[in-house]
This record gives structure tokens, sequence and C-alpha cells, in this order.
């Protein structure tokens, strides 16, 4: 199913993120206009589904499924689709503040961003530990031992 199709008729801030969570509370912040596409021609999010009465086979490595459900994309190569938004083992999808709403301490002043319309914290995750910590932080801002 697509990931659009789950949101229809619900009202999501236009400067939000949607935030997919795992089971072990890892958790993807994916912008709202790439997950919500549905222009075949740009990347769409597909919500896969895991049958409890027939799992999938384990990942490569690993001891558990990609499971309960999983975002995948179709033509993700030149759409900015980073390996952390491929959200597996997800169990729930949440609409957040963008993380620099979240977190304005963490924003980059916007003369030192190498394009006009980038921000640094769109795409906060350069490693999964990172948005590990970024995503388990308590209050308003993350503290240095969350980082």
């Amino acid at each position: 199913m697509p990931v659009a199709a789950l949101f229809a008729g619900l009202t999501v801030p236009p400067d939000s993120v949607i935030e997919a969570v795992a089971v072990d509370g890892f958790a993807a912040q994916i912008p709202l206009d790439l997950m919500l596409n549905t222009d075949a021609n740009k990347a769409v999010a597909w919500v896969a589904t895991e049958p409890a009465h027939h799992p999938s086979p384990k990942i490569a490595g690993k001891d558990y499924t990609a499971g309960p459900f999983y975002i995948v994309w179709t033509v993700c190569e030149a759409a900015g689709v980073r390996s952390e938004y491929w959200a597996y083992q997800a169990e729930k999808l949440v609409s957040q503040p963008s993380p620099a709403a979240r977190w304005p301490p963490l924003a980059l002043d916007p003369s030192l961003l190498l394009r006009p319309t980038q921000s640094a914290l769109d795409r906060p995750c350069t490693s999964p530990n990172a948005c590990r910590a970024i995503s388990s932080t308590e209050g308003d801002r993350p503290t240095a031992g969350q980082i």
C-alpha cells in the first residue's frame, strides 16, 4: 500500500516529517514531501506488510525479519532516498515537527549551507547510531550523552 494512502484525509502540518519508528526504538525522520509523494516519476514510499502466519525470511546476518512493516521505495535512485528511509521492523508512522523546529540550537546558519534550499536537519541521520541518539532524546533538545 502506498504510504500516502495511509495519510489520506489526515491533516499533516507542512513543516513536519514522518517518523518511521522501529520495534527497537530506531526512528527515521523522513521528509513529508518525499513520504507522501504519489508521482510515479519520482520516489514513492510503500508499506510492505509481513503476515503473522507467513513470516518473511530473516535478514541476512540477522536473527529477525524486516517485519512487521517495512518502508520500501520505487524510483528511488535519483530522488534522494537515503538508506535509513528504507525503514524495516517499523511498528508505527508518526507525524513530528521537523528536527529544526524541535531542536533549534542544532540548526546551521543559512550562510554556511552549500545550497540555498539545503537544511542540515532535514536529513539529520548520518548513521544509524546518530538517528537512534536523536530519536531517543528527552525534552526539547538532546543532551551531550545522547549524541
